[in-house]
């Protein structure tokens, strides 16, 4: 009924054929179990805090990352990390992240990745053909920036509530609580506690 109504279908039973079907990626089975990031560079030093351990531990290369763990950056300090759908981010000196969510939805696989940026910045690859579906999105106070097949990045200002977007290829939807925006590549946004401006 739910999907009859989504795709505005008439007559469930007389649907002709190749008519398309939009179904929500929400509405697949989705599952945590088995996925996992990892540390392919460092440099510097860098600390993960993870909820079962009793305190932070240093950064080291090919260590595996999960949901809930976060990251600081020290000065001039670097780590890059390489999601399940071949997604890089690279974490900048002086930043903070949390990985908030890591899941699969669907039997084939479509890669759901949601990064809060705390503090700094991040510079992102996200392949744009892949055998399997991505989407990768960074949240910050002001902002969430979701893209498939981009280079990007994205930093936190100095008050910590404003967001900078910046598009090297591809195109970034960056959404805030009141509109959003693609941006293409060779522009970036600006984001406020509030609307996106767009800025060359």
């Amino acid at each position: 009924m739910r999907l009859q109504q989504l795709n505005r279908i008439p007559d469930a039973y007389t649907i002709p054929p190749g008519t398309k079907i939009r179904i929500p990626v929400a509405w697949s089975r989705q599952h945590t179990e088995g996925v996992t990031a990892r540390v392919v560079n460092i440099h510097g030093i860098a600390v993960l805090k993870r909820a079962n351990m009793p305190e932070n531990v240093p950064v080291e290369l090919g260590m595996q990352l999960y949901a809930g763990d976060e990251i600081k950056s020290e000065n001039d300090a670097f780590v890059t990390v390489e999601f399940s759908d071949k997604s890089r981010m690279r974490l900048q000196d002086n930043s903070h992240i949390c990985i908030n969510e890591m899941r699969v939805f669907g039997d084939y696989g479509l890669v759901d990745t949601l990064i809060e940026l705390q503090q700094g910045r991040t510079e992102n690859t996200v392949p744009s053909k892949s055998e399997i579906g991505t989407r990768f999105r960074i949240k910050t106070p002001s902002a969430v920036s979701s893209v498939r097949g981009t280079d990007f990045r994205v930093g936190t200002l100095i008050n910590g509530e404003d967001t900078s977007s910046e598009v090297l290829t591809g195109l970034v939807q960056v959404s805030s609580d009141q509109k959003a925006i693609n941006v293409s590549a060779g522009f970036g946004t600006v984001t406020a506690l509030g609307t996106p401006r767009l800025r060359r």
